[in-house]
């Protein structure tokens, strides 16, 4: 499923994922258009090779082994100095800090906007991506480009304070008592969670909100994450859907949100039909996150992709590679 005009061959574990022109697809015949449209499929077999190492990776893609990679912001002068290759900026997911709602720190509402106010967007979306070409401010659920679903309803004046006094304030308020705050992060994925848990701990230092980090691999932690023990606070990035009704941190067995308004919410986000609908529906919901803050939007984050110019055909739409038009000349 998801794979468009191509079959699933193989998955070797810690190697590379398989997959192979399917000659019997019939599909569309409307120009290509984001994950819809024609899909002819030109290259018979694509290779997704796993690297976790980001040097190893890199150093692979210029010695010509790979055609399309991920550059980090380190690398993008090496890029730059390649004159086979060329350099795009894509907007891939966003970052959100989420909160596990049946603990007692994060099922307190009064916690939850400390570590509102606490948070500044900018330094935190700089500390976790190191460039400032690489994210925006954002505090709805959908992309700026999706004009559809794009709401900024009740983020005035909550989103991006950066109130070290006012998040003291609130947590004092709280009536508090427990552990410190407990962040579930890991530093799989580039190091980007991590940095987001090390610059959240910092920010929340500042308003004397005391504060732990438990780091675990990435399978670790969904098991910690599912299982709803042992964190109050999980941070990362997220791939942001077309509908809100995608979206996973609204979903419970990532913070144990079972909230029926929220579920209300999403139902009319669901059988919303005309334009307004619609706005009204994104409105509503934009408007309730912010005010009961089981999730905190902090940004957007962009990605720069590597791609050989031999490639064509390539393009990257919600945070992922779309590769079924994509023509290799070797």
């Amino acid at each position: 499923i998801g794979t468009g005009p191509y079959e699933f061959v193989e998955w070797a574990p810690d190697q590379h994922v398989h997959v192979t022109r399917y000659d019997g697809y019939v599909g569309s015949e409307a120009e290509p258009s984001g994950l819809s449209g024609r899909k002819d499929a030109p290259t018979a077999d694509i290779y997704f090779e796993i690297v976790p190492d980001d040097s190893t990776r890199f150093s692979s893609f210029l010695s010509g082994h790979y055609d399309i990679v991920g550059v980090s912001h380190d690398q993008v002068g090496q890029i730059d100095a390649a004159a086979d290759v060329d350099l795009n900026r894509y907007v891939a997911n966003q970052f959100a800090v989420v909160f596990n709602v049946t603990s007692q720190a994060g099922g307190n509402p009064a916690v939850r906007q400390a570590v509102n106010a606490a948070i500044d967007a900018d330094e935190f979306l700089t500390a976790v991506v190191s460039d400032p070409e690489l994210y925006r401010l954002n505090p709805s659920f959908a992309f700026e480009e999706n004009a559809t679903w794009w709401s900024e309803a009740g983020a005035a004046g909550v989103y991006n304070q950066g109130d070290a006094q006012r998040a003291e304030e609130l947590y004092a308020e709280s009536g508090y008592d427990g552990p410190p705050l407990r962040i579930l992060t890991t530093r799989d994925y580039g190091g980007t969670f991590y940095a987001g848990a090390v610059i959240l701990q910092s920010q929340l230092a500042q308003a004397g909100i005391e504060a732990e980090i438990d780091v675990y691999d990435y399978a670790t932690l969904l098991q910690h994450r599912n299982a709803l023990t042992d964190w109050d606070i999980y941070t990362g990035s997220f791939l942001v859907p077309s509908t809100p009704t995608q979206l996973l941190y609204l979903t419970p067995n990532y913070g144990g949100l079972e909230d029926p308004a929220v579920g209300e919410l999403l139902g009319a986000a669901a059988e919303a039909l005309t334009p307004e609908a619609k706005a009204e529906a994104a409105a509503d919901l934009s408007a309730y996150l912010w005010e009961e803050l089981p999730v905190i939007v902090v940004g957007d984050l962009f990605t720069y992709r590597a791609v050989r110019d031999t490639v064509s055909g390539f393009d990257f739409f919600d945070g992922s590679a779309v590769l079924w038009n994509v023509d290799v000349d070797h």
